[in-house]
Parts: C-alpha cells; sequence; structure tokens
C-alpha cells in the first residue's frame, strides 16, 4: 500500500510538474509572442517612418528643384526683357536730335529715368535671393508689376516722342 501511494503521489507530482511546465512553456510562448511582435511592430514602424522620411524628402527635393528651375527661367526671361529695354534706350537716345529742341531736355531727361530704372530693375534682380517660395512669389509679382511700370513708361515716351517731332 505504500508503494501505491509513492505511485499514486509521484503521479501526482508528475501532472503538477507537467501541468507547471505546460503552464510555464505556454506563459513564455506568450511572452515571447508578444515582444516578438512588439519588437517587430516596433521595428516595422521604424522601417515605415524611414520610409515615409525618404519619400517625404524626395518631394521636397522635387519641389525644391522645381522652385529653382522657375527662379532660374524667371531671371533669364527678365534679364532678357531688360536687354530689349536697353536697345529701346540706345535708339530713344539716337532720336534725340529729332526732338522738338523746345522739348529735347524733357525727352533727355525721361530718357535718363528710364535707363536709371532700367539698371535699378537688373540690380534688383541681381541681388535678389529668396529664402523661400513665400518670398520668391512675393518678389515676382513685384518685380513683374514693376518691369509693366517700366514697359508703360517706354511706350508712353514714344507716343510722347512720336507728337515732339
Amino acid at each position: 500500500m505504500a508503494e501505491h501511494l509513492h505511485n499514486k503521489l509521484k503521479k501526482n507530482i508528475m501532472k503538477k510538474l507537467s501541468f507547471r511546465t505546460s503552464a510555464l512553456t505556454f506563459g513564455v510562448a506568450v511572452v515571447i509572442t508578444i515582444f516578438g511582435t512588439s519588437c517587430t511592430s516596433s521595428s516595422d514602424k521604424v522601417a515605415d517612418s524611414k520610409e515615409n522620411v525618404r519619400e517625404e524628402q524626395a518631394e521636397l527635393n522635387k519641389a525644391n528643384q522645381e522652385y529653382l528651375k522657375d527662379v532660374e527661367a524667371y531671371r533669364r526671361e527678365t534679364a532678357d526683357r531688360i536687354v530689349v529695354n536697353n536697345e529701346q534706350i540706345s535708339d530713344l537716345n539716337a532720336r534725340i536730335e529729332e526732338v522738338n529742341a523746345n522739348n529735347r531736355d524733357s525727352y533727355k531727361q525721361k530718357v535718363a529715368d528710364l535707363e536709371r530704372k532700367n539698371i535699378e530693375m537688373k540690380t534688383r534682380l541681381d541681388n535678389f535671393e529668396a529664402e523661400g517660395k513665400d518670398e520668391w512669389k512675393q518678389f515676382k509679382t513685384e518685380f513683374d508689376r514693376d518691369m509693366a511700370n517700366l514697359g508703360n513708361a517706354f511706350a508712353d515716351l514714344g507716343r510722347d516722342n512720336a507728337g515732339n517731332q
């Protein structure tokens, strides 16, 4: 009977150990799964974040390149307009002798003013360094307005000169 109790006790202990081992194994598996998933999830999040940063950086680079292309194209176009203005100033200076003597001094002053304004526009364009798109848009808007006003002044002088010859 002692042996029977001993065997029963041994079976009972083995069952408890087996249960504890199973429970411990299950617990370890759960912990590994949770931490493993959590680590994978965190590393996935880091990888996703890095990819998002790369994509945003690529978009920013593309936008910056487009902005710089716009600035460069505008500078070339405007420099061409300034060259045309210089040619018009040369033509106006060449016609000074054709202007009525009574109006010649006024005419010379108007041509000199146009030349000064044209030089100022070139200097403004050459010295402008945009710090961002908003500043560039504002500069471009104001500069276009001022160039249009200068163009109108050339046209006005041409009309005035036609009547003073």
